[in-house]
């Protein structure tokens, strides 16, 4: 009885990254020529190993964020051991993937705060500056502080009259 050939996994390395994959019955002298068909030199790789047959390992990633198995590591682990990087938006927190808090992504420059606002820790939010402290930071000069100030007592003062006048017409119609 003639005895069954069976597929085994081989990955190509070139230190601890992996430069082609292949699945062959033919064992190493079919990687090798497989290599050599496809014009993959020797100064390319550095040695060829047998894995598991189901092992998931990609071309250009490294060994390191397989397990034994040859299942890829969750992303936490490849990104605690610095073999995958996470979107500037996310954190690594434990063994958690975690979007930042906006303090983090403002400290971290991924949030910007624009010219004239500022961060609120206690409402975790960017709000604009007040006219004191866009003067104290430069934003505006001592002049333009003091036109805010008096433009804003005028329209206060011009509520509090047309309120007034609001209801000395109403009450002489009745209608309060």
């Amino acid at each position: 009885m003639a005895e069954k050939y069976r597929a085994e996994r081989w990955l190509v390395m070139k230190g601890d990254v992996i430069v082609k994959s292949y699945t062959t019955s033919q064992g190493k002298p079919g990687v090798l020529q497989s290599l050599k068909n496809q014009r993959i030199f020797e100064d390319s790789y550095d040695r060829i190993i047998l894995v598991d047959r189901n092992h998931e390992g990609k071309p250009k990633r490294n060994i390191n964020e397989y397990t034994n198995k040859g299942v890829e590591r969750p992303l936490w682990m490849r990104v605690k051991d610095g073999y995958a990087t996470l979107p500037p938006h996310q954190k690594l927190d434990g063994e958690t993937i975690r979007e930042k808090t906006l303090k983090e992504k403002i400290d971290d420059g991924v949030t910007e705060v624009p010219q004239g606002s500022k961060y609120d820790a206690a409402a975790d939010a960017i709000v604009p500056m007040t006219e004191a402290e866009r003067l104290a930071a430069g934003l505006i000069t001592q002049a333009q502080f003091d036109e805010i100030r008096k433009e804003r007592l005028i329209a206060e003062e011009m509520q509090k009259i047309l309120r007034e006048q609001a209801e000395d017409r109403l009450k002489a119609a009745g209608k309060i």
